[in-house]
């Protein structure tokens, strides 16, 4: 019934939602409020639900419960609802993290080629190694991983994306730090 909050009365779905509190039915008010839209609280009762499974060692229920979240798409519905948030705040950076995160790579590459301009002027590093990739802009995007890898202790070369496979394999290597004795 996902999706169908036409079929359920307002009034209908509040007093429902007034019963599963008070029985602290958490699943099941989560599967009611993801079947109305209210996909945030749905979330919001499967991990009580799921955090009381735990608390009572009934791990079963808690990997069914956790399984059934991931099924009805809920976590990709946090990251769409964080990508609308940031838009509205024009928070470039949360934009950037929440479509990797979704994977819709086009839009990323679109976003971050339109923002060229205010990634350039933010002298922001891994934004400008993603516009870099975007470009396809072999030489830039090593001199920037490296300059990256040289002030971080860690990097994810998944979260950037854009380069193809070939194009990643002849990146320039960071040269190899002697030791001095």
């Amino acid at each position: 019934m996902q999706g169908k909050s036409q079929q359920i009365p307002k009034e209908t779905a509040r007093r429902e939602i007034a019963r599963l509190t008070e029985l602290k039915d958490w699943t099941q008010l989560a599967r009611l409020c993801d079947e109305i839209g209210d996909r945030a609280s749905a979330v919001k009762y499967y991990l009580l639900g799921v955090s009381e499974d735990l608390d009572q060692s009934k791990y079963f229920s808690a990997a069914f419960y956790l399984k059934e979240l991931v099924k009805r798409g809920l976590i990709e519905e946090l990251f769409k609802m964080a990508l609308r948030n940031a838009t509205k705040k024009q928070s470039l950076w949360w934009q950037v993290r929440a479509l990797q995160e979704l994977e819709w790579d086009s839009e990323l590459r679109e976003l971050v080629l339109k923002r060229e301009r205010t990634i350039r002027a933010s002298n922001d590093l891994p934004l400008m190694l993603l516009l870099a990739g975007a470009k396809g802009a072999t030489d830039e995007y090593a001199r920037l991983s490296e300059q990256l890898a040289m002030t971080t202790r860690w990097v994810n070369p998944n979260a950037v994306g854009f380069l193809k496979q070939s194009e990643k394999s002849t990146q320039r290597k960071p040269a190899q730090q002697t030791r001095h004795s």
